[in-house]
């Protein structure tokens, strides 16, 4: 979907208003526990019926909690039901008329908001709900909320079988207001507060500070707010568990402070073994690259004689600058310094994970092979496929300390690195101070302590969540515990430094704070469902916890009046993202407020909506190729004439195939088809009409009428058979249409008939003499021939 201005409100591609107006945010922070509502303001201005799809980040961490959908002053609330049951309601919903909202997981900490039956003059308002814990580091705390979601480099999970709209689409020129308050209770309102995203305004409350935007703001950027100049600050939450009642979950929190140097036995800072990798696609050019930049000359200042030192560059490909831990000399430093001055963003795409298993197989000298690596990772992430950059990450025994740069970058994959290898993660916007940020790694890697941790409570203990052994001094460490009874005191926490003599840490906070709506409960379901492998077990949690993860997704109806139900099939409409502001080299926020827009440049892919792929493209390649050979007549590349359903099975994946070219028309119809020129529209596809004659009239008899034959013979090409392309969800709401009145015992008898008639014996004789060798014929045919 291609959107373009028109005097001051913003069109798709086919002229119509952008259903999407705005996102308004507001939350409150309660000690570390951060709360977050998010609203997204839906309006039809046009003339037809939409349906709309929109993709949208949350928080790293966070869990969705809930959703309420207001409809024209009416509210209604979402519940958690199994994703094929969810899915199958929404079409029954949007059949009868009716108003159907759904919420699916799309990727890490990525959502996809379903809105059905939007009609003219409709209002809709979705709320989403989530939790966060945060953490306060070196006496400051850090919240950021995402609100696009940048380019991802590579394929989507499972974009073979995944429609072109539940992909995230970018647009350069779309824009959408961003609203914005949080209130911050005390302690941390005594902090101090600022953002390096956005201009606000700070307004003292009794019990806090509430903050709100100072300017006009867009989707566009994370908003991100900083708390410093904290103290050694102790929480501690409890909630009953609504999933198994009589039991309560209880949250522990605390700054952890260790024994100073002196106090340890053995020498505390440990030489760094670090292999340096940044990210130089595309999409770091501007102020990513800037930032990179300015991480990389900060390093230098920071390394040590007895340190050793490794650097690569990549994009779509790796270059190994520095191919071997050397040791950091003033020459070696010299060196670094010289190759980041020649870092540019100008290696195409960001292959990470090969990137990644590329710099791990760097050496060490070999009187230092046994020690520990580090590796140093700068980019802005946005790429796709994160599971299996985690599991290579998993296998390398390395620790992961990455920093994320530019304005919207992907937390998720950056944090989960930096969680399952034991390392750390910075995430700094454009006008936070990067030095800053590399001395914290730097001091992370140095100073990672053994500690020995326990939490206590005043009421027997379930289960515990499973304790770190390393952490760093003056960060938080969160310790979850299941009881039996309500706890009437706040837990008490030891951390125990194993390198150091002396005493342990003991913290006890100085009040219990108690979450009645069971959401803390939630939240540490959805912790515990990450050591959870088996999928039936994590669908039953998921259920009990009401919680939206793979397999299950929030759904709701609002059940129109019977004068008010849609009478006609909705539109699609692709919600598309904001372009993240400095992306790719776009614009620039590291010396202004607010970005300043231009258009992407030609050679920048921004959308991955597949409606904005030339269609001969979207085809698989062998559909697309072409012989260098004109006198290749080989049966693949002759135009042939069909005598029957079984030839035009047998060849469906030829480009002139007339099934091909019809189930085409069929995915553009947004309506129920005209049957009076259904057969015009086939003779142009060059369908042989005449030659399935027979066979419409044999389904016609069985099922009543020639338009459900029809619909019943599309939804068996769409489903039995090897035919590309899958029909589209208009499509196949067009088909339900047609075959709603057709019970289950005709329609399978109907199948088999088709299925018979496209595997005829005397049929398979001629296309095995055709030039077509066994294996190349379909398996259920060659089935039909044994």
């Amino acid at each position: 979907m291609k959107n373009k201005k028109e005097g001051t409100s913003l069109v798709d591609a086919q002229g119509r208003a952008v259903a999407l107006q705005s996102v308004h945010a507001s939350g409150e922070l309660s000690g570390l526990f951060l709360r977050m509502k998010l609203r997204q303001v839906y309006r039809n201005t046009t003339e037809q019926n939409l349906e709309t799809v929109f993709t949208f980040p949350l928080a790293w961490g966070a869990t969705l909690l809930g959703m309420a959908v207001v409809l024209n002053g009416k509210q209604l609330q979402g519940k958690v039901v199994e994703k094929a049951a969810a899915k199958a309601r929404y079409e029954a919903a949007i059949d009868s008329g009716d108003m159907p909202v759904m919420v699916t997981k799309s990727g890490k900490d990525v959502y996809t908001a379903h809105l059905g039956n939007l009609q003219p003059g409709d209002e809709v308002d979705i709320e989403i709900d989530y939790g966060q814990l945060l953490r306060i580091e070196r006496g400051q705390l850090r919240i950021s909320l995402p609100t696009t979601i940048a380019p991802r480099f590579g394929d989507a999970p499972g974009l073979a079988n995944r429609a072109a709209h539940l992909l995230n689409a970018v647009n350069p020129l779309a824009e959408y207001r961003f609203f914005l308050t949080l209130d911050i209770k005390a302690p941390l309102s005594t902090g101090l507060i600022a953002s390096p995203s956005h201009a606000i305004e700070l307004v003292p409350k009794a019990q806090g500070t509430t903050i709100k935007l100072a300017r006009k703001a867009m989707l566009d950027r994370d908003f991100v707010v900083t708390v410093g100049g904290l103290d050694d600050l102790a929480f501690a939450v409890a909630s009953p568990d609504p999933g198994e009642p009589g039991t309560y979950t209880l949250l522990g929190s605390f700054v952890a402070r260790l024994p100073s140097v002196a106090a340890v036995a053995e020498p505390v800072a440990s030489p760094v073994r670090m292999k340096v990798l940044v990210d130089c696609s595309g999409s770091m050019q501007g102020d990513s690259m800037a930032q990179a930049k300015v991480a990389l000359a900060s390093l230098c200042d920071h390394l040590e004689s007895d340190d050793l030192i490794a650097f690569s560059r990549f994009g779509s490909h790796t270059a190994n600058v520095i191919s071997q831990l050397l040791p950091c000399t003033r020459g070696q430093i010299a060196q670094l310094r010289d190759a980041v001055e020649q870092t540019q963003a100008d290696m195409g795409g960001t292959e990470l994970d090969s990137a990644l298993q590329s710099v791990i197989k760097i050496k060490a000298p070999q009187e230092r092979e046994a020690e520990a690596c580090s590796i140093l990772l700068i980019t802005d992430g946005e790429v796709w496929n994160i599971d299996n950059i985690v599991a290579t990450v998993r296998q390398s025994g390395h620790r992961i300390y990455a920093i994320g740069v530019g304005s919207s970058p992907a937390e998720s994959l950056l944090r989960e690195l930096a969680e399952v290898s034991g390392g750390a993660c910075e995430m700094v916007s454009p006008k936070q101070s990067m030095h800053a940020a590399v001395l914290r790694l730097v001091e992370r890697i140095r100073y990672t302590r053994h500690v020995q941790l326990a939490m206590h409570a005043d009421t027997p203990t379930i289960w515990e969540s499973c304790k770190p052994s390393h952490i760093v001094d003056m960060e938080t460490v969160h310790q979850w515990l299941q009881v039996g009874t309500p706890p009437h005191a706040p837990p008490i926490m030891h951390c125990t430094d194993l390198m150091a003599a002396g005493t342990p840490q003991i913290v006890t906070p100085s009040q219990l704070v108690w979450n009645e709506d069971g959401a803390l409960a939630r939240m540490c379901a959805a912790q515990r469902l990450h050591d959870v492998s088996d999928a039936a077990e994590i669908r039953r949690l998921a259920l009990k916890y009401q919680l939206v993860t793979e397999q299950t997704h929030l759904f709701l109806v609002h059940e129109r009046a019977a004068g008010e139900k849609a009478d006609t099939l909705p539109e699609l409409q692709q919600i598309e993202n904001m372009l993240a502001a400095g992306w790719g080299g776009n614009g620039t926020v590291m010396d202004k407020p607010m970005f300043s827009r231009k258009q992407a440049d030609a050679h920048i892919v921004v959308s991955y909506s597949m409606d904005s792929v030339d269609s001969s493209l979207q085809t698989r390649a062998v559909w697309r190729s072409v012989s260098s050979n004109d006198t290749d007549m080989s049966p693949r590349k002759m135009a042939r004439s069909y005598a029957s359903l079984a030839q035009l099975i047998l060849y469906a994946k030829e480009p002139d195939n007339p099934l091909t070219k019809i189930l085409m028309l069929l995915n553009k119809q947004n309506e129920n088809l005209d049957f009076v020129g259904l057969k015009l529209m086939l003779q142009k596809a060059d369908f042989p009409v005449k030659a399935i004659d027979v066979l419409l009239d044999e389904l016609t008899q069985l099922l009543g009428s020639r338009e459900i034959a029809w619909g019943v013979f599309f939804d068996w090409l769409n489903v039995d058979t090897l035919v590309e392309p899958k029909l589209t969800r208009g499509a196949m709401r067009i088909i339900r249409r047609l075959s709603v009145s057709v019970d289950n015992a005709a329609k399978i008898q109907a199948f088999s008939l088709l299925q018979r008639e496209s595997t005829d014996d005397a049929q398979l004789s001629l296309r095995l003499g055709d030039g077509f060798s066994d294996y190349e014929i379909p398996a259920f045919m060659r089935k039909s021939n044994k």
